[in-house]
């Protein structure tokens, strides 16, 4: 407990406004951008955003504009540091007006040989393009296990404050990653969050099926994912209408049934969870149906097709097995 009397202490003072407001942050802001751009972990990546969220939680409060290092307002800050207080500052500093505009900013873009060393899962997200909520989304899928209950925190914080239509576009990054890319290889609310958000949108369609640079769509994502709901992530897509890219190859020729590798069982579970999830689609009973006999039957084709394919592949090294 505080003593009496004593003032509550604020994490976001750590840099005072008199010091923002006459550039005094500079010096700071530079040595600790600088140990940020040399993060190659997600394990370090909260540890050295957090200063930064700090600095620029400060500055907005003030109302005092500081060049953001990187392209990254303090809500990409806040995601990257897994700073749900931070948050709670930026939302009670500005308008709703002002928070959706700033997760509607894309930050800055990095040259082709700067993003050349990232492989997702072992460095921080890139400084590429990326909407606060998609490095969030990013971090939540990457992180170690010790840091993703303040991911998750902070995205139930952020789940909270959006409404539908609030955030706008794909928003792709420069690898050509939208948000359903990042969030299809985790976590099934996240991915049903989406769906919500941009269901009505136009280019819903378009988005769902969306694919990187790499030809990698969101189905494929669903299916080479480790996490333990990837199969509900995978049916949820189908019955949100993603069926399209089960017949489409990313760059590497696998299919989304490639990199899911499949058996009868899993199959029958995808067509439970996609009667469960277009029973909660509000969509019409003729509709829906039609829906369903779409999806089963492309599922279908594309089972049929993977277990050719497996049964070459297992034809091809049975004849190296016993050739002489």
């Amino acid at each position: 407990m505080d003593a009496p009397g004593a003032q509550p202490v604020d994490p976001y003072r750590h840099v005072s406004g008199e010091a923002i407001a006459s550039g005094g942050i500079a010096s700071t802001m530079e040595q600790e951008v600088l140990d940020f751009s040399r993060c190659r972990h997600v394990s370090d990546f909260a540890d050295k955003a957090k200063p930064l969220a700090s600095m620029a939680v400060e500055a907005l409060r003030i109302g005092r504009d500081v060049d953001c290092p990187f392209g990254m307002n303090p809500l990409h800050w806040a995601c990257a540091a897994a700073d749900s207080q931070a948050f709670q500052v930026i939302c009670n500093s500005v308008s709703r007006e002002r928070i959706v505009s700033l997760f509607n900013e894309p930050n800055g873009a990095r040259s082709v040989d700067e993003i050349a060393y990232e492989v997702a899962g072992k460095v921080g997200p890139a400084i590429n393009r990326d909407c606060p909520d998609q490095i969030l989304v990013f971090l939540l899928n990457s992180a170690p296990e010790a840091l993703r209950a303040e991911y998750h925190q902070l995205f139930r914080s952020i789940k909270a404050i959006l409404t539908p239509g609030d955030l706008k576009g794909q928003a792709a990054n420069n690898t050509g990653n939208n948000r359903f890319n990042l969030a299809a290889g985790g976590r099934e609310e996240v991915v049903r969050w989406y769906c919500d958000m941009f269901r009505a949108d136009p280019d819903y369609q378009i988005a769902i099926n969306h694919p990187t640079n790499a030809g990698v769509r969101p189905l494929h994502h669903a299916g080479r994912s480790e996490h333990p709901e990837r199969v509900k992530v995978f049916a949820l897509l189908l019955a949100e209408g993603a069926w399209p890219s089960l017949g489409n190859l990313d760059n590497q020729g696998n299919s989304p049934l490639d990199h899911l590798k499949p058996d009868e069982q899993m199959i029958d579970q995808i067509m439970g969870y996609v009667v469960e999830y277009l029973g909660l689609s509000g969509l019409e009973e003729d509709v829906r149906q039609s829906r369903l006999e779409t999806i089963v039957s492309e599922l279908i084709v594309a089972f049929e097709r993977f277990e050719q394919e497996m049964d070459l592949i297992r034809g091809v090294a049975l004849g190296r097995t016993m050739a002489p």
